[in-house]
């Protein structure tokens, strides 16, 4: 039994098996510190065990319920944790594939890249959903490696197979198809692999299957919504996705131009070594570039030469292609995965095009920069077991309170005024890029939070209070001459509701 697959496993060639070890081995490094522990994030909170059904196809992520399901809908952070790093290892060999690199150095720089991202810890900072936003990017990944690898009617129909449920899960992994399938472009007209009408055709079936792929994506959606009576969700604006007309397509570009070069050089108020190495990268990554079309006498093929210059200025649109149907999208790491991509791209052409110290200098410069972000994993995951202990303290201390209240008992209703006054955490948060999923400071925000909180992990059984009750105790004098958390008065029993006042 298995002999089969065995057989399978020995056939594949060595560098997809050390990209996917080196993946998985490097991710569990990078991450481990998050997936041995428990490290909630606002999301977090809410979402211990859900389904990933009615809110989420609300979003337009019908498939994300299937790839989620595999982990049981519940938060296991070592399960969501090592499925996410099972899949981006897959997707590191897969891309591997895509790009031919084949020497075992550039190989593991790739797949290091892929796993230490700043976005896989944006990502992962949402427990409840890594694996199944990593799951995404495994089908994209498949896909391009299907229109690569099949230059027909096959290649078409694997790509949008695979576009289709892989942006059901997460939309924001159709920049990554696009961005690797400009970056496999683009290395096509370096290596002067087609002719002119191949290249042009190469290209249209990448745009076929694209297009078809979000055809699929879109039917199923609809179907979907209609089977359950769902409309689509304002948030960030998806009731409201339009093309863009001219003067609007201008000045998001615009925008986005300078969120991707804030990107790269940080864009927080330190200056750090994610900052100083990007500086560095984007330097080399320019010279290097432009040093291989001359080398390759791009220039004297007009077209290739134009289409190259093109498609390196269509990765700024790709990364950010919802950025220009909606107006209230707003772009955050974890949606622009595809960035890696650029990185990859350096270490292929430093590995094809240059020998002796220059090869060696770049290997190192991608090393450092692949150790950097690991370190800024680690950074954020720090300052998320600072949000907890701070959150679990204040849970504990007002719990306290709470039970110390003359009439306390279970059946009272709790009330929970104004936002928690939390202290700055920037001494740590601006080592690091801006990424939400992990920059929390203080869980206990507000009612809805708090309540929970108090009920999940301290045991509690409060009810909330229903509107009329909310204005009876905000009427009354009492709530007035409160004072606010964490003062001695800021905790009181008015009438039979047990009332924190966080601020006025």
């Amino acid at each position: 039994m298995g002999n089969g697959l065995i057989e399978k496993w020995n056939r594949l060639e060595r560098q997809y098996k050390l990209a996917f070890f080196t993946a998985l081995l490097f991710g569990l490094f990078a991450h481990m510190y998050m997936i041995v522990n428990k490290l909630p994030n606002h999301d977090y909170v809410y979402n211990i065990h859900s389904d990933q059904f009615t809110w989420p196809l609300s979003l337009g992520r019908w498939f994300l319920q299937i790839t989620t399901g595999v982990s049981s809908y519940f938060i296991l952070p070592w399960v969501n944790g090592l499925l996410a790093i099972l899949y981006a290892s897959v997707s590191a060999a897969l891309i591997v594939a895509v790009l031919e690199i084949k020497n075992p150095v550039p190989v593991i720089l790739c797949s290091g890249l892929l796993v230490t991202y700043p976005s896989f810890a944006d990502t992962i900072g949402y427990m409840f959903l890594v694996d199944g936003f990593l799951f995404a990017m495994l089908l994209v990944s498949l896909g391009v490696w299907f229109w690569h690898r099949k230059n027909d009617a096959f290649g078409i129909v694997g790509l949008a197979i695979c576009i289709a449920p892989a942006v059901g899960c997460y939309q924001a992994y159709l920049s990554f198809a696009m961005m690797l399938i400009l970056i496999r472009l683009i290395l096509d007209m370096i290596e002067n692999r087609y002719q002119n009408k191949e290249l042009l055709k190469r290209g249209a079936r990448a745009l076929s299957g694209g297009v078809l792929g979000m055809a699929l994506y879109y039917v199923s959606l609809t179907i979907m919504m209609r089977m359950n009576h769902t409309g689509f969700s304002d948030y960030m604006g998806m009731d409201r996705v339009s093309v863009p007309g001219i003067s609007k397509l201008l000045s998001t570009l615009k925008k986005d131009t300078i969120a991707f070069a804030e990107v790269f050089i940080g864009g927080n108020s330190d200056f750090t070594a994610y900052e100083i190495l990007n500086m560095v990268f984007a330097v080399a990554f320019l010279a290097l570039l432009v040093g291989v079309s001359v080398r390759q006498k791009l220039y004297r093929r007009k077209l290739q030469a134009a289409l190259t210059v093109l498609a390196c200025l269509l990765f700024i649109p790709a990364a950010y292609v919802f950025d220009f149907l909606s107006e209230e999208v707003v772009y955050r790491y974890l949606m622009l995965y595809s960035l890696v991509l650029i990185y990859m791209l350096f270490v292929k052409l430093a590995d094809t095009y240059l020998r002796g110290w220059l090869a060696d200098a770049c290997a190192v410069l991608i090393t450092v920069i692949v150790f950097n972000f690991a370190v800024i994993s680690n950074i954020a995951y720090l300052n998320l077991e600072y949000c907890w202990e701070q959150t679990y303290a204040t849970a504990v201390r007002m719990q306290e309170r709470i039970t110390m209240l003359d009439g306390f008992d279970e059946d009272c209703h709790l009330m929970v005024t104004g936002t928690i006054r939390t202290e700055e955490r920037g001494w740590l948060l601006d080592r690091i890029p801006y990424m939400p999923g992990v920059d929390d400071v203080n869980l206990m925000r507000n009612q809805t939070f708090i309540r929970v909180i108090l009920m999940q992990d301290l045991g509690m059984r409060l009810e909330g209070v229903d509107s009329d009750e909310k204005e009876r105790v905000l009427a009354s004098s009492e709530y007035a001459e409160m004072t606010c958390w964490p003062s001695a008065d800021s905790v009181k029993m008015i009438e039979g509701v047990i009332v924190i006042k966080l601020s006025e």
